[in-house]
C-alpha cells in the first residue's frame, strides 16, 4: 500500500493508495499522545477521494489486567 506524508507543527498529511475498493476506518495518533479516528469511509474504484479532516483531542488510558487460568483472554472497549 503505496502512501505519502507530509507533516508541520500541527498539521500533517497522508496519500495512501492502492486501496482495494471498500470502507475503511482511519486512526490518527498525535506525537503528544492525541488520537483520532475517521469512521466509514468509502472508497471506490477509479476515483480520487477526500482530502479528509481527522480531527485528534486529548484521550486518556485504559489497561487491562487478566490473571486466570487460561493463557490468553480477550477484551472489548466502546
Amino acid at each position: 500500500m503505496p502512501s505519502t506524508w507530509s507533516c508541520s507543527s500541527d498539521r500533517a498529511a497522508a496519500v495512501v493508495g492502492g486501496l482495494t475498493p471498500g470502507v475503511y476506518h482511519a486512526v490518527g495518533v498525535a506525537e503528544d499522545g492525541r488520537i483520532g479516528a475517521l469512521r466509514d469511509v468509502e472508497i471506490v474504484a477509479g476515483r480520487n477521494q477526500g482530502p479528509f479532516d481527522l480531527p485528534v483531542a486529548e484521550a486518556g488510558t485504559v489497561r487491562v489486567f487478566y490473571e486466570g487460568s487460561t493463557e490468553y483472554a480477550s477484551y472489548s472497549i466502546h
